[in-house]
């Protein structure tokens, strides 16, 4: 099972998970407000020493969220090969199917997946079946049958799938990204062989995952139509006794020091090359990072960019050019990605380099930086509509230090920046000796 698919396969509730969200105190989380139409603030409250709950009531609709958050992550060490993406993921898959017959049966959403530096299961329900919701997902925790012929059949979806990377030229040059941004010791390199499901043994699986719930530092959240004491009781009794000798440490990140200006893909059966000139990016903790993201925004992040400008509308030399970027609280790749036909390679990689050297030498202008932070003004209005929202959001800021109140793409920030400021960084973060270009060329 390819950790990166577990990882993206999720609800969007659990892919997109760093939204801003308003917060209360714990000790004004009584009854929810007068406006029972309205979304409410963050309420926090003790389950037991080691275990917090998250309360985030909405009443406009008779849907209840519930969000079990383990402080294990997928990067931890050791636990790719002791099979923690098996033992968290398909503890939802009994070999009858049960388990999920039961969720079927009420409708309700079930999601399990691994980050970086903790572990979700997320149950979606409606409010008149919350009793139902809590007995399933004591069921799902204490289940120590796991499916091992759901392990084959992703074995064998899993092989097929990368069989069909290797002729899939985004996905070659992205792993060549990867392959030049981290050691190949490093787990978070994109696979290059087929993983190789190791034989699982359900008690071993029930084991890991046992470990897991019981890890200090847990979290029971609720979102939607219930009261508070609906999620205390809920909450009560639903995780086994913590044990506080468990410790988990992730592993070092290895990051390469030292790339090539430029790398070369072959690839059979394509008559276009795909580009993607790219960097190790800022952190989430940089602080320049606010002023980073308005320039990447500038450079490639709408249809009128800096890049799309000069590719194609000016050019004609591809359908879609872009930056993107890979935020964490470590380095990660990021950079400039588009494709055109191969005779044109060499026309289109000047172009390239030529916007980027442009844009690092003379910044943006008022106007760009305006519309950039309007742009992030008026996306952050969006990300508070849903309980869900606002639960994902809540769940990613407490599972990595954060504000309960922090967003990455906050306008805040961004606000109170100059131009000056963020030409500076430009200057300083998009110098094109630290871009490497990746290019997949046909064979």
């Amino acid at each position: 099972m390819n950790a990166l698919i577990l990882t993206t396969l999720l609800l969007p509730a659990l892919a997109s998970d760093t939204e801003a969200t308003p917060v209360v105190p714990a000790e004004a989380a009584l009854e929810p407000p007068p406006d029972a139409d309205a979304p409410s603030a963050v309420q926090l409250f003790e389950i037991d020493a080691h275990t917090t709950g998250v309360y985030i009531p909405d009443h406009r609709a008779p849907l209840v969220d519930v969000w079990v958050q383990v402080p294990v992550g997928q990067w931890d060490e050791g636990l790719i090969d002791a099979g923690i993406l098996e033992a968290w993921v398909d503890q939802t898959n009994d070999p009858e199917a049960t388990l999920r017959t039961r969720a079927d049966a009420r409708a309700m959403r079930l999601a399990a997946g691994n980050k970086t530096g903790r572990s979700i299961l997320y149950l979606g329900c409606l409010a008149e079946d919350l009793s139902e919701a809590k007995a399933l997902l004591g069921d799902i925790f204490t289940n120590r049958t796991y499916d091992e012929a759901q392990f084959k059949r992703e074995a064998k979806s899993n092989e097929q799938g990368w069989e069909l990377d290797q002729k899939d030229p985004t996905t070659v040059r992205d792993r060549a990204v990867f392959e030049l941004a981290f050691s190949e010791t490093d787990p978070r390199q994109l696979e290059r062989t087929p993983y190789d499901l190791p034989v699982r043994d359900s008690e071993a699986l029930a084991d890991l995952r046992d470990r897991m719930l019981k890890t200090p530092g847990r979290y029971v959240a609720f979102a939607g139509d219930l009261t508070l004491d609906q999620a205390q009781e809920f909450a009560t009794g639903l995780l086994p006794a913590a044990d506080p000798s468990l410790v988990w440490t992730e592993t070092p990140l290895e990051p390469l020091l030292e790339r090539p200006a430029r790398h070369v893909v072959p690839l059979a059966n394509t008559n276009q090359a795909y580009l993607d000139y790219f960097q190790m990016g800022p952190t989430n903790r940089d602080p320049h990072y606010p002023a980073w993201l308005l320039a990447q925004h500038v450079l490639g992040g709408h249809f009128y960019s800096r890049i799309s400008v000069a590719l194609r509308h000016e050019g004609g030399d591809t359908y879609s050019a872009s930056s993107y970027a890979n935020v964490d609280n470590s380095p990660r790749p990021a950079g400039i990605v588009t494709f055109t036909r191969a005779d044109n390679l060499e026309a289109t990689e000047q172009k390239v380099k030529d916007t980027l050297a442009t844009f690092h030498a003379e910044g943006i202008t008022a106007e760009e930086l305006d519309e950039a932070v309007r742009y992030f003004r008026g996306k952050a209005l969006m990300r508070t509509q849903t309980p869900e929202q606002l639960l994902t959001s809540t769940m990613y800021n407490l599972g990595n230090d954060k504000p309960i109140d922090w967003h990455v793409q906050d306008p805040a920030p961004m606000e109170q920046l100059t131009l000056d400021e963020v030409n500076a960084v430009i200057r300083e973060h998009f110098d094109p000796a630290d871009f490497t270009m990746v290019v997949v060329v046909p064979e």
